[in-house]
């Protein structure tokens, strides 16, 4: 049976034009968060030219946090990392912090094997993470770029339906002059 090179060429092309289209996006992504002009293969997961959150940042974080669990991840203030998010509680969530100004508590999950974890299996120390930008996938999942802000423990559960949601109290992340003296 002779071999349609028509198809193959419409084939061919059509993923040429979807790798332009990624990679204009990565380069519009870098030039607008890292400050990268050039194309590049390595994106720094420590934004360049950020600082540490000011005080007036951290006065205006709110009590109540929208939390998102994350299976086998650690998030950690002034890192920036993608995640996937796909189960139906965290895109709500997702779309609730989006709503309140792009701030969502990250914890992590005791066990991730668990599909529908409970307040009780989360560690109580995570992370504020600043939404960057979203990207709904062909499979309805969402693939979200967050940044690290600050570290934050859970005081107590507002509710866990239609998304978790708890009050925090936010962690001060001074380090002791000894020990960043054996950073050093």
């Amino acid at each position: 049976m002779p071999i349609d090179n028509r198809g193959v060429f419409t084939f061919i092309r059509r993923i040429h034009l979807i790798n332009l289209t990624k990679r204009k996006i990565t380069m519009e992504f870098n030039r607008q968060y890292f400050g990268i002009e050039e194309e590049s293969d390595i994106m720094p997961i420590i934004p360049l030219n950020e600082d540490e959150m000011s005080e007036e940042e951290k006065k205006n974080l709110p009590e109540e946090l929208i939390i998102l669990p994350l299976r086998n991840m650690v998030l950690f203030p002034n890192v920036v990392m993608p995640i996937t998010v796909s189960r139906e509680k965290s895109i709500i969530a997702l779309k609730e912090a989006e709503r309140k100004g792009k701030m969502i508590g990250i914890l992590t999950q005791l066990d991730p094997k668990l599909d529908n974890p409970e307040t009780k299996d989360f560690y109580s120390v995570g992370t504020v993470a600043q939404i960057i930008k979203q990207i709904r996938m062909p499979d309805e999942s969402i693939t979200v770029f967050i940044r690290g802000r600050i570290r934050f423990e859970t005081n107590t559960w507002i509710h866990a339906e239609p998304y978790f949601s708890a009050n925090v109290t936010y962690l001060d992340e001074n380090i002791p002059p000894k020990a960043m003296n054996l950073l050093l």
